[in-house]
């Protein structure tokens, strides 16, 4: 099945946040909520500096926020298609219990309602309108909005199959996003910082 996914470098984000607001407006997102998320966090090792996190949902191979979603027929799926995750916001009865089932708080409670009235899980859908919109015919530069406006490179988009690849024939490491509750397998990719010798290329 291919799989679409991100991936991200904190050896080149500038902390600007303009993958934030590009997904905001992308999305015409008002509320107190969002889909991407910056953090700070140790890289550990022989770094002592704090580096930027960009995290989004990781469209995992086994989300937990399916698996915790009580409602028959499930409010949330994985497309087979793409292994896209949405969010049926119509059949989302705002219980939370998808919230509570990811392990990387990359799903929560919008300030949208359905047509029942009830505030619903959201999260990034990898913009799925507007790979949808292209009918499956992604040119190579393709990049979702996010991807789009950073203007480092911090951010790629493809599937996960080419950003493994890409990983390994630039001699990159990735970081294990995974964890153990459940071996989730998220599908998202990011990169282990490098030595201040090492950070002139990708």
């Amino acid at each position: 099945m291919k799989q679409y996914a991100l991936l991200f470098d904190s050896d080149r984000c500038v902390s600007c946040k303009r993958c934030i607001v590009a997904c905001r407006e992308e999305n015409n997102i008002n509320g107190n909520w969002d889909r991407i998320f910056m953090t700070m966090r140790q890289p550990g090792g022989d770094f002592t500096a704090m580096e930027p996190l960009v995290q989004m949902c990781n469209h995992c191979e086994t989300p937990g926020c399916i698996m915790a979603c009580p409602v028959e027929g499930k409010a949330i799926s994985k497309r087979p298609e793409d292994g896209i995750v949405l969010v049926n916001k119509e059949k989302c009865i705002g219980c939370e219990k998808c919230v509570k089932g990811c392990p990387y708080d990359l799903i929560q409670m919008s300030e949208w309602k359905n047509s029942r009235g009830e505030f619903v899980a959201d999260k990034c859908t990898l913009c799925a309108h507007i790979i949808d919109k292209e009918d499956g015919k992604l040119t190579e530069d393709f990049g979702t909005p996010c991807v789009n406006i950073c203007p480092v490179g911090a951010l790629l988009f493809g599937t996960k199959d080419d950003l493994d690849k890409l990983v390994t024939w630039k001699g990159r490491e990735a970081d294990i996003m995974e964890n153990e509750k459940g071996k989730l397998h998220p599908s998202n990719i990011y990169l282990k910082k490098r030595s201040i010798k090492k950070q002139f290329s990708f």
